[in-house]
């Protein structure tokens, strides 16, 4: 896949609109950025070499407290989550629920 084929899959995370390179770093045939988007123009520069996509707002103070509470709850996610799965349904198994999402998926994969 081309430069230009994965630019054309590139969207600004804060309308949708395209993205267009404002150069080439280092004279590298993929434009690594910066970004700037055609419809919002709003600019994605480069952070490490890397287009910074971030949006400012996901760093409000309840997006850090919210991933303060997941930080915690993720050591215990597995088995409080596997707990109340068999509470609701007392025949439950991942295994088979994977299993089933996984055939599912297959059913869904082009041909």
């Amino acid at each position: 896949m081309g430069a230009e084929e994965v630019l054309a899959f590139l969207r600004c995370p804060a309308c949708g609109g395209k993205l267009e390179p404002l150069g080439r770093e280092g004279g590298r045939e993929f434009p690594l950025g910066p970004f700037r988007c055609l419809s919002c123009a709003h600019t994605f520069p480069l952070r490490h070499g890397l287009p910074d996509f971030r949006l400012r707002e996901c760093f409000a103070p309840s997006n850090r407290l919210f991933r303060a509470l997941y930080d915690l709850y993720a050591p215990l996610y597995d088995r409080l989550e596997n707990a109340l799965a068999k509470l609701m349904w007392p025949d439950f198994s991942e295994v088979e629920l994977r299993e089933e999402i996984a055939a599912c998926l297959e059913r869904l994969r082009p041909e």
